[in-house]
């Protein structure tokens, strides 16, 4: 883990999730990479309100 890393972009989200599979597959790997990605990066990937990115990467086309 490197603490002085970025958090993690919007397309660095849709670049992971492409990289696991087409859209429509392998939606729980999706979720957990993407997980992994802000633990590795020391973000939380919570926002102020409490929402978590992982809960709506259906944004994503990719996902």
């Amino acid at each position: 883990m490197q603490p002085d890393q970025p958090t993690p972009t919007m397309m660095d989200i849709s670049n992971l999730l492409a990289s696991i599979g087409k859209p429509g597959e392998k939606q729980e790997a999706k979720i957990e990479a993407v997980k992994k990605l802000f633990a590795d990066t020391n973000s939380s990937g919570v926002n102020i309100q409490g929402h978590a990115v992982w809960d709506d990467l259906s944004s994503y086309p990719e996902f």
